[in-house]
């Protein structure tokens, strides 16, 4: 069975080469040569039927036999949160994210919504939110110290006054399964944790730990999704559109120096950024080329449309997939929604970290939710693949939202 998956995602690997590089009168598969017009995009294979029977295979790789029921829960423990989210931010005021009753809400390796209330606050909950959970399946109660509103405070306070200011402090998030405030420390022992309570912050929300290392995931060999004019093998993101109706494509800002740069035979960067705000370029297409959300290579027939819709709201251990150039399509999971760290001297803000397999070559490619209710999976897009963690944080991954970069760039997918 294991030789078997592994074929079976070889083979996803292979089309998404095949059908995701630029397409052109220079090619010399006639299969390719007769769609001399189109670009198909990363997100195109997701409604190949054969390409349905590899994520099985990869979902029953990563979840055993009982994949399908595991996965449907996870989908309604995301889509109880998402309920519980509009109720509670019905309840906060204007500078609150959830009232001071909650400690936030996460998905358990179960499958299970957990929903923290804050010990002392539990008389505010009872009477605001018992009611409306009390219908709901796999919906738990936890009890814990910290609210949200105390935990995000302490981690904009990092992320806006220390992040990239302290030479040891590479990374914070909120960790909402431990309810605390993680610091990621380059060197961490009893001293650099000392140093950082007294110079900078001590509060019982911090915990520390270890920086991992993340390297954005490009690769300067040739054959990837696209190589950039500049030599950067990167994967396409998601197709987009600017409010005048000018189309392009979304990929990693890293994977170019900037505007100006191209995909030769697509188009040319027009907008793009590599910094703290944003990791992200999009790519003008060229005139002639035609942008799809359909897989509709002959040999395969026609499929379904791609669903165009952005999910706003995301939770740690909700499952996502992803798809690259380099090592195909792959299942994982959320460990953090709000990752920040700094690397080379830039600090990233509100990324994505997530557990998922990823390798050189897969920076841009698309980020979607794990949907599999065949036939009509509807793949909503979370984001594009920005790093990849290296030695003891190999199967990490870091994600830029695509709310992010259509918001920054006045963009929408379509």
């Amino acid at each position: 069975m294991k030789r078997k998956i592994k074929l079976m995602l070889l083979i996803t690997t292979m089309l998404t080469f095949i059908y995701t590089v630029p397409v052109n009168g220079a090619q010399a598969n006639d299969k390719i040569t007769r769609n001399t017009n189109k670009i198909k995009l990363i997100d195109d294979v997701i409604n190949d039927k054969e390409f349905q029977k590899m994520v099985v295979e990869a979902a029953k790789s990563e979840f055993g036999d009982n994949w399908r029921a595991k996965i449907e829960k996870n989908q309604i423990s995301v889509l109880n949160a998402r309920k519980i989210d509009r109720i509670l931010k019905e309840c906060s005021n204007d500078n609150s994210v959830y009232p001071d009753y909650i400690g936030g809400l996460y998905i358990d390796s179960n499958d299970d919504l957990v929903i923290q209330v804050v010990n002392k606050e539990y008389d505010d909950f009872k009477q605001n939110l018992f009611k409306s959970i009390s219908s709901m399946d796999n919906v738990k109660i936890k009890y814990t110290n910290n609210s949200y509103n105390e935990l995000n405070n302490v981690y904009e306070y990092i992320t806006n006054n220390v992040l990239g200011k302290s030479d040891n402090v590479k990374g914070v998030y909120i960790d909402i399964i431990e309810n605390k405030v993680v610091i990621e420390l380059e060197v961490l022992n009893d001293k650099t944790i000392k140093d950082f309570k007294l110079s900078i912050l001590d509060s019982q929300v911090i915990a520390f730990k270890e920086s991992p290392n993340f390297v954005d995931a490009t690769t300067v060999n040739p054959g990837g999704g696209f190589t950039s004019a500049s030599g950067h093998g990167c994967s396409y993101g998601y197709r987009a559109k600017t409010s005048s109706n000018v189309t392009g494509i979304v990929s990693a800002g890293h994977c170019f120096t900037g505007t100006g740069d191209s995909i030769s035979g697509v188009g040319s960067v027009t907008k793009h950024k590599n910094n703290g705000t944003l990791d992200a370029a999009f790519v003008t297409a060229n005139s002639g080329v035609t942008l799809t959300n359909t897989f509709d290579i002959p040999v395969f027939g026609t499929y379904f449309t791609v669903s165009t819709s952005i999910p706003s709201s995301y939770y740690v251990g909700q499952n996502l997939g992803k798809l690259g150039q380099s090592t195909g399509y792959s299942i994982g999971s959320i460990y953090a929604t709000n990752y920040s760290y700094t690397s080379g001297g830039t600090t990233y803000t509100d990324l994505i970290r997530a557990g998922i397999n990823v390798n050189a070559g897969d920076s841009g490619g698309i980020v979607i939710e794990s949907d599999l209710v065949f036939p009509d999976p509807g793949y909503k897009t979370i984001g594009i693949l920005k790093a990849k963690g290296s030695g003891n944080y190999s199967g990490q991954a870091l994600i830029t939202k695509a709310t992010k970069i259509n918001s920054t760039f006045s963009i929408s997918r379509y």
